[in-house]
């Protein structure tokens, strides 16, 4: 799997050199740009939802939604194929589900050893990645099932 922003060309070339490669958008990106036109924060939650939207009646029940606050918005979300940003459209079997690019959060992350020489900077995201990994052991010590709790709250969720 690969996400990329969305830069012009990509699509098409990532399928032709990469057939096998499911490609997606990040949606952050796809948000930016249609929040340029559609500014009222009462479109950023539907938005979100038809991003997350686990199945086609759901995101069509989003898009729905969406459509009844702006439909010029709903018809303008759709401008960017869904098929690339949003996770109704993800190939069944896949072993994530983001949509969104997780190299912006990543630097967001890093952003105090940033500017350290590489050696420091390596090291430092060493650490900082081995403190995250223990904390998340122990958060998962306490789970009571099998599944991680905040993916079971998400899953229970009405859009």
């Amino acid at each position: 799997m690969l996400i990329s922003d969305q830069q012009k060309g990509l699509l098409n070339t990532v399928s032709e050199l990469l057939p096998h490669v499911e490609h997606r958008v990040c949606k952050s990106h796809i948000y930016a740009d249609w929040r340029k036109k559609y500014r009222d924060q009462k479109f950023q939650k539907p938005f979100w939802s038809i991003a997350k939207a686990s199945n086609m009646e759901m995101l069509n029940y989003c898009k729905a939604l969406l459509a009844q606050k702006t439909p010029e918005g709903a018809i303008a979300m759709m401008d960017t194929e869904p098929i690339h940003w949003s996770r109704a459209w993800f190939r069944i079997g896949s072993n994530c589900d983001s949509v969104d690019s997780t190299c912006e959060t990543f630097n967001n992350w890093i952003i105090p050893i940033r500017a350290h020489p590489i050696i420091t900077m390596l090291e430092g995201v060493r650490c900082k990645t081995l403190v995250r990994i223990q904390e998340n052991k122990l958060k998962s010590e306490k789970w009571t099932g099998r599944i991680c709790p905040d993916i079971v709250k998400k899953n229970t969720q009405i859009y």
